[in-house]
């Protein structure tokens, strides 16, 4: 509350935040002792202010340690600490677009309390809260970009994991049929039409010998085709 002889604020708990407030007025020289209430309104108004630019620094460094966990191959980051992140900004956003206003409106209105002498100081401290107004806009920007990357890396790297599976499948799945069809009991004795291959003195090392090649040759397929080996860490 400020008006023209004095200022009233209410502070839900003690902050460090009003210290410098307190040592400009132990200061018998300084500002806040010569001049007038509506200065000191506009003091407090500013080191609100600057209290925000503290906590989107804050934000804006934990913002750059998720940027470099989401293109980081061998780092995971948490989906807990971007949502903390939006929400921390949204509750920003919340608290400096008031502020925003009320600044406007000490500026522009006709029964401010602000004397013309206060203003160009007030009008600074506006810029500074639609200042800190934009960084909250970029970093919720940036919060949305985050979450679409991360989506994408996960989605990339759950397809190479697809990719990696699908291959070892497509060379088993041959060599099994060939080991599911000589694992049929079949009485050759009965017949000279089942399994001849059983009483071969080489017939194990064929079959052996015809899968190995035929997972030598999808390899060799799968590399000439890039299929294999450009995989990243996995």
């Amino acid at each position: 509350v400020i008006t023209e002889n004095y200022v009233l604020s209410f502070h839900e708990h003690d902050s460090s935040a009003f210290d410098a407030i307190r040592k400009r007025i132990q200061n018998e020289n300084g500002y806040l002792r010569k001049l007038k209430a509506d200065y000191m309104g506009y003091a407090i108004l500013d080191i609100t202010v600057d209290t925000y630019f503290a906590s989107l620094e804050g934000i804006g460094r934990k913002l750059d340690e998720l940027e470099n966990q989401v293109f980081d191959d061998t780092m995971q980051p948490s989906t807990e600490l971007l949502h903390r992140a939006r929400h921390d900004l949204l509750l920003a956003r919340r608290s400096i677009r008031p502020l925003r206003e009320v600044l406007n409106s000490l500026l522009r209105s006709t029964e401010s309390p602000m004397r013309e002498e206060t203003k160009p100081f007030l009008r600074d401290c506006y810029d500074h809260a639609v200042e800190a107004l934009e960084f909250v806009e970029t970093y919720r920007e940036l919060v949305s970009s985050l979450f679409e990357i991360y989506m994408t890396v996960a989605s990339h790297r759950t397809n190479e994991i697809m990719r990696v599976l699908t291959l070892v499948s497509s060379i088993f799945i041959p060599l099994g049929f060939i080991a599911g069809l000589y694992g049929m009991n079949f009485d050759s004795s009965i017949s000279p039409y089942n399994m001849p291959e059983l009483h071969w003195p080489w017939g194990y090392p064929i079959v052996i010998g015809i899968m190995a090649s035929i997972a030598i040759g999808l390899i060799v397929f799968f590399v000439r085709k890039g299929w294999i080996g450009g995989f990243r860490s996995l």
